[in-house]
């Protein structure tokens, strides 16, 4: 039966149940097995955090497990509100948002879809130069040259922010 009542091309002619088949008799062996509905998957939403200044960026190197595992990407927050305490915490300072950016890109995993908005944050050269290039080892923070950036391993999604933002940064300038 399996072999002859298939989904896509039900072989009714040749079935040996053709005769007691209710839907052969209404013509509406088109209709059936329907479709499974289409998973939907939850939407998560995070905000990067892309501060910059000259040709460094503060990247963050994500931990070695979980999602973009091992690889750096831009520091994230949950919602705009939570970016002045993490930036007294992790950079002991508040520089001042220069862009800010809702729904920029939407990307799907397996199990989630992840909505990114960027924060855009031109720092003071007094903040990097008190950093020494690296903010805080315990946290994975680091001043990186924009020269290295394609040496390291990012997330596609963030490859796609930066080279579209850093060039619409230092082409203003």
């Amino acid at each position: 039966g399996s072999m002859v009542c298939t989904r896509s091309k039900p072989r009714c002619k040749e079935c040996p149940l053709q005769t007691i088949c209710q839907s052969y008799e209404s013509g509406t062996v088109a209709l059936f097995p329907q479709p499974r509905p289409k998973k939907v998957n939850p939407l998560r939403h995070r905000w990067l955090l892309l501060h910059y200044c000259d040709d460094q960026l503060l990247l963050q190197k994500r931990p070695p497990s979980g999602i973009w595992g091992g690889l750096w990407s831009l520091p994230e927050i949950e919602n705009p509100e939570q970016l002045e305490e993490w930036q007294q915490q992790l950079l002991k300072a508040e520089p001042e948002v220069s862009l800010r950016k809702k729904n920029l890109l939407k990307h799907s995993f397996t199990h989630f879809d992840l909505m990114i908005s960027l924060l855009q944050i031109e720092v003071d050269a007094s903040i990097l130069i008190a950093a020494g290039g690296q903010v805080c080892e315990e946290t994975g923070l680091r001043w990186m040259p924009l020269a290295q950036l394609g040496s390291l391993g990012l997330p596609a999604p963030v490859e796609k922010i930066l080279n579209h933002h850093i060039d619409e940064i230092y082409e203003n300038r």
